[in-house]
């Protein structure tokens, strides 16, 4: 029993020896090595996820600029009040461009409907609807990879451009010795304006229509995310120049708009978050005289026409009848 009770002693005492030898109490070592552990179990799902996170970010922008550029294909059916006449323009690469034109009067001259991005010429028919009815002949046409019209991926006006010059000539062909004008929507004003553009119009009615490539992206992230879309521009302007072939450089209006050599009107929507009014305003700084400017108070990036009706009309018929 005494050499238990000796035993016990010396064990304990080399134990406490050996625990104050190593700087600390057992107890203390082990709360040292439990909260080492909890930060492990606290940052390790914190690293996995931020792994995660950088896996998804080049695959969430290769989804992206998919969805901006792939095909908007749609059934589009002639409508019943207005005598259009179809026709097709050959592009290279096979394109083929679905179009309509209804002939106005003989003094008249002729105006050209370029529809927006993901739409069709559908969305031009109540323009084309009150120009015809004002005397006009009109054209109106699908863009490649829109509506009826054949092609692989919008490119935000720089191959449109080729389906805008190409209606043109088919106008001019209908309609010689007569003026021309272009209205354009958005991308149809920036067809109306890049590639080998400016079209050769006699005048041109810009709608809605971006500055830059570069501004037109923020400006759509932007809207969505805050200040972080900023993060998002340059990276998906990147990831869309390797996937598509589509230079930044050759994307900018604003550069084209000053060599316009005809009559300018450029319409905006004050409360627009993809094309802001400042932006519609320094685009309208930059073109020639003769021109004009209308800031559409309380609308957006949509149809200035279904918005504002009498008022529209009133002032397109009021430019064209002054220049054509």
């Amino acid at each position: 029993m005494i050499w238990s009770t000796l035993h016990r002693k010396t064990l304990g005492g080399d134990a406490r020896s050996e625990v104050q030898r190593s700087g600390g109490s057992v107890s203390g070592r082990y709360r040292r090595h439990n909260r080492g552990g909890w930060r492990m179990r606290f940052l390790r799902p914190l690293f996995y996820a931020a792994l995660g996170v950088v896996a998804i970010i080049p695959v969430a922008l290769v989804g992206l600029v998919h969805a901006l550029t792939i095909p908007a294909p749609s059934v589009v059916t002639a409508p019943a009040d207005l005598p259009v006449t179809p026709f097709t323009l050959q592009q290279s690469g096979g394109v083929r461009i679905r179009s309509w034109f209804v002939v106005g009067t003989s003094e008249r001259g002729g105006v050209l409907l370029l529809h927006g991005v993901r739409a069709n010429r559908l969305a031009m028919i109540a323009r084309m609807r009150f120009l015809n009815a004002a005397g006009y002949s009109v054209a109106a046409i699908d863009f490649r990879a829109h509506g009826e019209s054949s092609g692989d991926r919008i490119t935000f006006g720089r191959d449109e451009s080729q389906d805008a010059a190409a209606a043109l000539a088919y106008m001019r062909e209908k309609l010689p010795g007569r003026k021309i004008a272009v209205i354009g929507q958005s991308l149809g004003g920036a067809a109306a304006l890049l590639g080998q553009g400016p079209i050769a119009a006699d005048a041109f009615v810009l709608e809605s229509v971006y500055p830059d490539i570069d501004r037109a992206i923020d400006d759509r992230m932007t809207a969505p995310f805050g200040p972080l879309g900023h993060l998002v521009t340059p990276a998906l302007l990147l990831v869309g120049r390797a996937m598509t072939g589509l230079d930044p450089a050759f994307l900018r209006p604003i550069d084209r708009i000053e060599t316009i050599q005809a009559p300018v009107f450029v319409i905006s929507g004050v409360r627009d978050p993809n094309t802001h009014i400042d932006e519609a305003r320094e685009l309208f700084a930059r073109a020639p005289e003769p021109k004009a400017f209308w800031a559409v108070e309380g609308v957006g990036h949509e149809d200035i026409y279904f918005r504002t009706n009498a008022e529209y009309r009133e002032k397109i018929l009021w430019f064209l009848d002054r220049h054509l």
